[in-house]
């Protein structure tokens, strides 16, 4: 890899992916963190919690994820993990596939949390990869040949959040940057506090 001598931030970095029940506003049903490293040969340091969430699931998004209420009837509620969750994202840069609907969710269920900064591999990949003809995540793991652990599936956050690392992994294999400052100029996501949330739309998050 090109970029092993990168000079990174100071602060923790971690792939996230949610997914959620299908209401508006949207409940987390699952979360994944995946701390960051460059090196290839590093077991995957991975949290997954799965949430009952106080809305049932829709048929519609369990049609994508495959998630059904049953899947979570024994799950913590929301608030019973929140502390978790936020103590390992207070403070840290997250890089999301479309990062800006995962950053809003967890936002709304942690209103508190203030992360570094947001990094967007669809952003990125849109910059190294003009020519690709879908930006979803699973078009471009398809794309570029980057599968992984056939067991399981995309929708799932866990697996999600694996690929956005392998995806982001091989777009800095492919760049110059030199430092966090240069990634951030093509792909930091604006999270100012003037910008109000955005519900998602069907099929973003779910």
């Amino acid at each position: 890899m090109k970029n092993e001598n990168l000079d990174l931030p100071s602060e923790p970095i971690f792939f996230v992916d949610t997914e959620g029940n299908g209401h508006s506003p949207q409940d987390l049903i699952e979360i994944s963190i995946l701390k960051f490293n460059l090196e290839s040969n590093k077991k995957d340091d991975i949290q997954n919690w799965l949430i009952k969430p106080p809305n049932p699931i829709k048929r519609v998004v369990t049609k994508i994820h495959g998630l059904k209420n049953a899947d979570v009837e024994n799950c913590p509620v929301w608030e019973e993990i929140k502390d978790e969750v936020h103590s390992h994202l207070s403070g840290a840069w997250l890089i999301a596939h479309n990062a800006i609907v995962d950053y809003n969710i967890i936002k709304t269920h942690i209103p508190e949390w203030e992360p570094a900064g947001v990094i967007d591999t669809m952003k990125l990949a849109k910059h190294f990869l003009p020519e690709a003809t879908s930006y979803s995540l699973e078009n471009l793991i398809n794309y570029k040949k980057l599968h992984f652990n056939k067991s399981k599936s995309f929708h799932r956050a866990s697996y999600d959040a694996q690929a956005t690392s392998k995806l982001f992994n091989y777009l800095l294999s492919k760049s110059d940057f030199r430092n966090w400052n240069e990634i951030c100029q093509v792909c930091q996501v604006n999270i100012s506090k003037k910008n109000k949330p955005i519900a998602p739309q069907q099929g973003e998050l779910w």
